[in-house]
């Protein structure tokens, strides 16, 4: 009888190490809440590819708080309890850092409101942006005969004055075929001229207001000296002008079918050569909100510096 129980429990013990062989990665599949386990490494992923995280992995750290504040036992505690005390202090997990960087970061991936593949579109890969490093660069991509860039250009002149410090808009005319090039060499013109403020509004009322397809560079010379430029400084400015060549070649080059940012329609917006706005046929993205989707791309931006 004695043999036999020591039989039976050493069968028992082996029964039990087959169970845990058998799914060794339970314990790191189902470990403490992320704050808790290693609240540090946890903050540092989400700054340093806040994109993906999870939603359920920064609910764990909302919750963190409250049940590292239950989690020192009383006297006589388990091992467990004595281990998430000693090697997890409840501290960096509600502590000023976990606050400060949330409030940095403004909405979390789980709390932004507009969604890839929804309301924008992300570059594969991200393209270099003519601002630098050092900032942010919000590209309007837009054509003067673009019905919806007429109606869209007060939404990006009010979404100028909205922007934090770091961030600058860019605008960059499409160069699909003759008439866009046409229409961007106007653009640049007006830019090398330094009226691109009073050109590129008086250019928009002309198209839609006016009914003035601006065809030619005849047209488009009538209408700059309407505008106060003379007949000899748009001369100047139009013809063998290397810098507007080169930038028109440029927009071009970068929003033709096949460039680097795959502009299929406008308006479109680029942020930091990464994501791409535009209103679609469903509606979630459109005139009304795109101000808004471009204002947390930018936040998100901002977040991963």
């Amino acid at each position: 009888m004695i043999h036999f129980t020591k039989r039976g429990l050493a069968l028992l013990l082996l029964s039990a190490l087959l169970v845990a062989c058998g799914d060794p990665q339970a314990p790191e599949q189902a470990p403490p809440p992320a704050a808790e386990q290693l609240p540090e490494e946890a903050v540092t992923e989400s700054t340093a590819d806040r994109d993906m995280v999870e939603d359920d992995s920064i609910q764990v750290v909302d919750e963190a708080a409250p049940e590292a504040d239950t989690a020192a036992p009383a006297d006589g505690g388990t091992l467990v309890a004595e281990e998430m005390v000693d090697d997890e202090p409840a501290e960096p997990a509600t502590g000023p850092g976990v606050i400060h960087l949330a409030q940095a970061q403004g909405a979390r991936s789980g709390d932004y409101q507009f969604t890839e593949g929804e309301h924008f579109r992300r570059l594969t890969p991200a393209q270099r942006t003519a601002s630098g490093t050092d900032k942010i660069e919000v590209l309007d991509v837009f054509w003067y005969g673009c019905p919806a860039c007429y109606q869209f250009e007060p939404v990006m002149r009010d979404l100028a004055t909205r922007l934090p410090d770091g961030v600058e808009v860019v605008k960059m005319p499409v160069g699909w075929n003759e008439i866009h090039q046409l229409h961007a060499r106007a653009y640049y013109v007006a830019q090398e001229l330094d009226v691109v403020d009073t050109m590129h509004t008086a250019i928009f009322r002309a198209y839609h207001e006016r009914g003035n397809r601006l065809q030619s560079e005849d047209s488009i010379r009538r209408l700059f000296r309407e505008n106060g430029v003379s007949a000899e400084d748009f001369d100047r400015a139009w013809a063998r002008n290397m810098s507007v060549d080169s930038a028109v070649n440029r927009a071009t080059q970068l929003t033709r079918a096949g460039g680097r940012y795959g502009i299929s329609g406008t308006p479109t917006v680029v942020v930091n050569g990464k994501y791409t706005v535009s209103p679609d046929r469903r509606g979630r993205a459109n005139l009304d909100n795109m101000g808004d989707i471009i204002l947390e791309l930018v936040q998100r931006e901002l977040n991963e510096r």
